[in-house]
């Protein structure tokens, strides 16, 4: 296998500036949402797109959730962005999330309110994104958006669909035959596979597993060990994690695009070795590189970083108010949550990980349980051989 540079990016969460004015509506929404800065989407693609362009990876993956809530314009214009980089030679391949097709609370924003507006069936995400997997496919699953593209000698990628309408989540028994199918074809044929999902193949937290990772993973896990698959690369959780079974098969969740600290990853494959690295997009270099005067993109960096970690405190705040150490457990949340999300759990120290949580609320007490139970690593970085 040749050397071969593959970017992924996750849970995009797009939404045309066409699609709102920064209201009062849209404001209070996603100050007490999860930390996407919405308010600044369009710029953020836009660098995104900037910054694939100057990198010129072989392959661009985007798997799924490309959309704020599936709204038509918004497939329609980040196709248009996406097509800058088909047109320099760039293979993008994109998937399906749980918020992109048949999307009921599409919407657009405007003062105190809002409009529903279009989203989009399977059909129509497959045409919009012709360019973009679709029309470089050599097999295409009947059951489902999945497909496989051969990117060089000795390398495939099988981008598997698991949100069509009527099967979220879950894959069909007449997929799973399908993907065996696309697996014995390319070890017969001398091709190692990566594999693509929105959600996981693996749990990746004991508290997150229903709705996150796929419903019947365990069929597909023992498919991708059985023929060797290099990794299973996911998204939708919208930290950065990574989980390996007990054979020590990887699935590697990748942080959304649209949360602090705004990360995609660069992989580089070679003949075999897999090398994964995170990567910032540099919101404040396209910002001075584009005459863009607002002082919050010129330090976007900290200023999403600060989104996130209020929206924590908030969050605390809203369902603890008035109880003892509530001001210490909020900035304590905010911290440890950020690092869980960015995943660098290997920034807390040790007092981090012993903070007495002494609220009430039983959820975030077992979050807050499960973040301490976690090992202090850097889950941005990973290199094995296979």
């Amino acid at each position: 296998m040749d050397e071969v540079t593959i970017v992924q990016a996750t849970d995009l969460h797009f939404l045309s500036s066409d699609l709102h004015d920064n209201g009062s509506f849209f404001t209070s929404l996603i100050e007490s949402g999860d930390g996407k800065v919405m308010q600044y989407s369009e710029v953020m693609i836009d660098t995104f797109i900037d910054e694939m362009s100057q990198i010129k990876p072989a392959v661009v993956i985007l798997s799924g959730d490309l959309t704020f809530n599936g709204e038509k314009l918004s497939h329609q214009q980040l196709s248009d962005k996406l097509q800058v980089l088909v047109d320099e030679g760039i293979l993008v391949l994109v998937i399906p999330g749980n918020h992109d097709l048949y999307r009921t609370s599409a919407a657009s924003f405007s003062g105190d309110g809002y409009t529903y507006v279009d989203s989009i069936t399977s059909d129509e995400f497959a045409d919009i994104y012709a360019s973009c997997g679709f029309n470089q496919a050599i097999a295409k699953d009947e059951d489902s958006l999945s497909y496989v593209v051969e990117v060089s000698d000795g390398l495939r990628i099988l981008m598997l669909d698991t949100n069509t309408y009527d099967n979220e989540n879950t894959v069909s028994d007449e997929t799973l035959a399908w993907i065996k199918q696309q697996l014995k074809d390319a070890s017969s044929n001398g091709y190692r596979m990566i594999t693509v999902s929105h959600q996981s193949v693996i749990d990746h937290s004991s508290l997150m597993t229903s709705g996150f990772t796929i419903t019947n993973a365990s069929q597909l896990l023992e498919l991708y060990e059985q023929y060797d698959v290099i990794v299973n690369l996911s998204g939708h959780l919208h930290m950065q994690h990574m989980a390996h079974s007990d054979s020590g098969f990887y699935d590697i969740c990748t942080s959304s695009l649209a949360v602090s600290p705004n990360q995609y990853v660069v992989i580089t494959l070679s003949n075999d070795s897999f090398d994964y690295q995170s990567q910032s997009i540099d919101v404040e270099s396209y910002a001075l590189s584009n005459g863009l005067d607002d002082a919050n993109l010129l330090d976007f960096s900290n200023y999403a970083k600060d989104f996130f970690q209020q929206i924590c405190i908030n969050q605390i705040y809203q369902y603890h108010s008035g109880q003892d150490n509530v001001e210490a457990c909020a900035q304590y949340f905010a911290k440890v949550n950020y690092a869980y999300f960015s995943g660098r759990m290997d920034t807390l120290s040790d007092e981090d990980m012993a903070f007495e949580w002494t609220l009430t609320n039983s959820f975030f007490a077992s979050y807050i349980k499960s973040i301490q139970s976690e090992e202090r690593t850097n889950n941005t970085v990973l290199s094995f051989t296979y």
